[in-house]
């Protein structure tokens, strides 16, 4: 690979892993202000989001 498509793609990873960041922190707020605890919505079949909290350790572990 060239040094000038390396730095292009490094970049373009970045740039991906900025952007899946800020949607991960604008839906964990959207949750934290919009829903009740134990609250969930479906969104496909198969998949599910539900705001819980974790008050312990990795795992729920207290």
């Amino acid at each position: 690979m060239e040094k000038t498509s390396k730095i292009k793609y490094g970049w373009l990873v970045t740039a991906m892993v900025v952007v899946l960041l800020v949607i991960d922190q604008i839906i964990k707020v959207y949750i934290k202000t919009h829903f009740c605890l134990g609250e969930s919505v479906r969104v496909t079949d198969w998949f599910y989001i539900e705001f819980v909290e974790n008050n312990g350790m990795a795992w729920g572990m207290s």
